[in-house]
């Protein structure tokens, strides 16, 4: 039986859109969309691919621990490490949020606007208004002399000058005190608010998780930022008193070759981390690590969006562009979907992209009009496309160029 999607062919030529795109391009593009965060009217729970060890081991952070632990969560860019600390730590957007007795404390940087002290410390004080919210602590703003006290027994009476002309000019209330500290020391300040908060029994909180998640996201040459920050926040937490009932524990995500800079401590390269103390340095040494390896396919992904979306759509075009692309990735050749992964170096979201490609492409994916009736076309068989596993290749190495060019190639 044929599909009713169908277009008269008038010219046979291959210019234009091929076939496929035109009337499974919305399917497609669902399927094959390189990032999860852009597919709409599926949940993350429906899409998401269990890795049950993994997340057991990201899990034990959330829970209190007689130490502070530091965890550097590595991965080949496009691998999924944010999915996966996304849908562990149940992120949905980047605001602070508690899980039972953990305070987690979110940070991401791509499209960071924000000095990165500055976006550190107003993420910080979102979480002491969360604690203010969901507590009957003794507010900060009420119990100044408190407050203050806990920060000047943690750190001096550092906070009675401020560093602007004239020097001895000394202010007058602790309110003004406290505020000369908040604007010179935002992260100190910030880091003593939690602390005030978390060493009150009334906050329920008995573990801290701080995340910092795509620190590339900031920039070339910059990535080592926010780990110095999420260093010096730290250091700052571990000033309180030696009885305190509460961990702190931190998970960066970051790809190989940043952990690579941390963990050898290259000193060209790691120049203007070392802006820090050598204490500092000594006392956040690099020592759990884990890196995201899976077994995970193209097809595995796909297919998890198919199920997905076909649960709320039963649309006959769903099924279509389905076995298209799985007739591409497996029963043309066995291996294709490994060879679009590994030529991407395990990137997903490049090798979902460099699929939409290929199931797109105009000049060597097009249908085979020998076999077919002059002036009737329909979309009801993938075999009546010229889908043979040399064109295949040849849409993913030459693209749509009729001469392979090495420096346009995935294939160099």
């Amino acid at each position: 039986m044929k599909s009713r999607y169908c277009n008269e062919v008038k010219n046979p030529s291959r210019v234009g859109k091929n076939d496929i795109e035109k009337y499974l391009k919305n399917e497609i593009e669902f399927l094959l969309a390189p990032s999860a965060e852009q597919l709409l009217e599926v949940s993350w729970d429906d899409i998401y691919i269990n890795i049950p060890e993994l997340e057991n081991d990201l899990k034990s952070y959330l829970e209190y621990s007689r130490s502070d632990r530091t965890l550097f969560f590595t991965g080949v860019t496009g691998s999924g490490k944010s999915m996966v600390i996304k849908n562990v730590f149940k992120i949905r957007n980047m605001t602070p949020r508690i899980d039972g007795k953990c305070l987690i404390i979110p940070f991401a940087f791509d499209n960071l606007q924000n000095e990165i002290k500055d976006f550190f410390a107003n993420m910080i004080l979102c979480a002491c208004d969360l604690i203010e919210e969901n507590s009957p602590v003794k507010l900060a703003s009420i119990y100044e002399t408190e407050f203050y006290n806990s920060i000047k027994n943690a750190r001096g009476d550092n906070s009675q000058r401020g560093k602007k002309w004239p020097r001895n000019k000394k202010p007058q209330t602790i309110s003004e005190r406290i505020r000369v500290y908040s604007e010179e020391s935002p992260i100190s300040f910030s880091s003593s608010l939690l602390k005030f908060y978390l060493n009150q029994p009334e906050s329920g909180i008995n573990n801290v998780l701080f995340i910092v998640d795509d620190i590339e996201g900031i920039g070339e040459e910059k990535e080592l930022l926010p780990i110095k920050t999420i260093y010096e926040v730290l250091t700052c937490m571990e000033n309180s008193p030696k009885t305190r009932k509460w961990s702190s524990k931190v998970i960066i995500s970051c790809r190989n070759y940043v952990y690579r800079i941390v963990s050898t401590r290259n000193m060209n390269d790691y120049a203007e981390f070392v802006k820090m103390s050598n204490q500092t340095l000594e006392s956040y040494e690099p020592t759990n690590h884990i890196s995201l390896k899976t077994d995970i396919k193209l097809l595995d992904i796909i297919q998890k969006r198919y199920y997905a979306i076909v649960k709320e759509n039963s649309d006959d075009k769903w099924k279509l562009a389905m076995e298209i692309v799985r007739i591409m990735l497996t029963e043309i050749d066995n291996s294709i979907g490994d060879l679009i992964l590994n030529l991407n170096i395990g990137n997903f979201r490049k090798s979902l992209n460099t699929l939409k490609k290929i199931v797109f492409n105009k000049t060597w994916i097009q249908r085979d009009y020998k076999s077919a009736t002059i002036g009737a076309f329909c979309i009801d068989d993938i075999h009546k496309f010229d889908i043979k596993p040399v064109n295949l290749i040849r849409a993913l190495t030459m693209e749509n160029n009729i001469v392979y060019n090495s420096m346009n190639s995935i294939i160099p």
